[in-house]
């Protein structure tokens, strides 16, 4: 649960118009993952951002108006960033799979 400076953000994204049901569920997943008040915190500022004041709002975005208007998926990580911390990455190798 957020700390006294946390309690001015949940304000807030009351004050936005995030339902009790999808603060719930933001701190549960939190807290499911092990995670402290601001990954709850990221979680319900993204649904609001996005419109999605309710946990019943939620739609998967379909990858067909995706790539009917030119987008592509965001990468799921940052492969600078792992190098950064030093991960080492290596390189997949390119294959051939045909049949001939």
């Amino acid at each position: 649960m957020p700390g006294n400076a946390g309690l001015s953000e949940l304000r807030y994204i009351i004050d936005k118009g995030a339902t009790d049901r999808l603060i719930r569920w933001a701190i549960d997943t939190a807290a499911e993952k092990g995670k402290l008040w601001s990954y709850a915190r990221g979680i319900l500022m993204n649904r609001i951002n996005s419109g999605q004041l309710d946990i019943q709002l939620q739609k998967p975005v379909k990858t067909s108006r995706l790539k009917r208007q030119g987008g592509s998926y965001p990468p799921s990580y940052d492969i600078e960033e792992m190098e950064r911390s030093g991960l080492q990455i290596p390189e997949v190798p390119v294959t051939n799979n045909e049949n001939s």
